[in-house]
């Protein structure tokens, strides 16, 4: 729903996402993400080197540091351009997580967090459950425009994730 409203998150982790009952007994607990300090509108700007013409574009001042380090995507870390593609990669980080008890991106400073994540090691994901090896893939690689592009291509295929896995 952010970002159908041109809203990029830019904090997104396992703090900020909470789990609510439905009043309806049929239906599951509804995970809300909560917490838009960091958020930011995105604005479109045109760009004559960009394959569509156009690009989404989030600006931040220089030399400042947002969000949560061991949730960070790599193109927010190094100040490049973000879009819905940016709050994939953390949603990944924190959905790993959530299957194994494990986080994700390793390192005991902030300088070795942000080593392992713009680095060239992938992130690690073959712990979690077979069936989401390839919805994390898409997630969590470190090129942004190799991921999904917007929350419901993810959501599509993270359907087709979940019924695969249920199967299974």
């Amino acid at each position: 729903a952010a970002h159908d409203q041109n809203v990029l998150h830019r904090d997104i982790k396992p703090e900020n996402i909470i789990l609510l009952p439905t009043q309806d007994p049929e239906r599951q607990d509804l995970a809300k993400l909560v917490d838009f300090g960091l958020a930011k509108a995105r604005a479109t700007q045109d760009d004559e080197t960009s394959d569509s013409g156009s690009h989404t574009l989030v600006r931040t001042r220089t030399g400042g540091f947002m969000g949560t380090p061991r949730y960070t995507p790599p193109e927010q870390a190094v100040g490049d351009k973000l879009g819905p593609y940016t709050d994939l990669f953390a949603l990944g980080l924190v959905i790993a997580e959530w299957l194994t008890g494990e986080v994700r991106l390793q390192g005991q400073t902030h300088s070795e967090l942000m080593s392992n994540l713009v680095g060239p090691t992938p992130i690690e994901y073959a712990d979690t459950p077979k069936a989401w090896h390839d919805w994390l893939k898409r997630l969590l690689v470190k090129d942004p425009t190799a991921r999904y592009q917007d929350a419901r291509e993810a959501l599509d295929a993270l359907t087709q994730t979940v019924e695969v896995s249920l199967a299974g």
